[in-house]
């Protein structure tokens, strides 16, 4: 479902782009594992999220190599490799290897999905 929803967001994007003009791209970053929540200011209540998870996905976004793509993690595609039928879908024939540098973890494996 993750993937799911990132594709569905780029999309969204993608067609709010498209109606503003070029020059513009969008860009999702995924990845999976353990983050913390908490709202933020009593007075003005709001959410945010913080963890290591949090900032690998926003560095994914940021250093993505394909614009307008999903950009997801080693750890993500291992989730998708364990769902049924996960390699004869679309998006597993779309999903491109890549390795790229992240702040702060070096040197990664990730992967492109472009819709």
């Amino acid at each position: 479902h993750m993937l799911q929803f990132a594709e569905q967001a780029l999309q969204i994007g993608l067609n709010a782009v498209g109606s503003v003009g070029t020059g513009i791209s969008v860009s999702c970053g995924v990845h999976v594992g353990p983050f913390v929540g908490v709202v933020l200011d009593n007075s003005k209540p709001q959410y945010d999220v913080f963890g290591d998870t949090v900032n690998v996905a926003s560095r994914l976004m940021t250093n993505s190599p394909v614009k307008n793509s999903v950009h997801i993690s080693q750890a993500v595609r291992n989730m998708l490799l364990d769902i049924p039928d996960f390699l004869a879908s679309s998006t597993a024939a779309m999903c491109v290897p890549h390795v790229v540098s992240l702040k702060g973890k070096g040197m990664v494996d990730t992967y492109t999905i472009t819709p």
